[in-house]
């Protein structure tokens, strides 16, 4: 389930600026910041998910996953 809340948050940073702005201004130095600040701004928007669940969604993918098409 958590897997699915990863896909779905990076659905909606793909789909609005201002998430994606927010993720940018949330990128620390180092990736372990970084997949923190992933994972407590997605468990605000209720998508919670943890750091070693979102190691394994993107585990496959160079970048975030895609979102999926309609």
């Amino acid at each position: 389930m958590s897997e699915q809340n990863v896909k779905a948050f990076f659905e909606k940073v793909h789909a609005y600026a201002t998430l994606r702005a927010k993720l940018k201004a949330v990128s620390g130095e180092d990736r372990e910041s970084t997949v923190k600040a992933i994972v407590e701004m997605a468990s605000k928007m209720g998508l919670p998910f943890t750091a070693e669940e979102y190691a394994r969604a993107t585990a496959s993918h160079a970048g975030p996953p895609k979102p999926r098409r309609q």
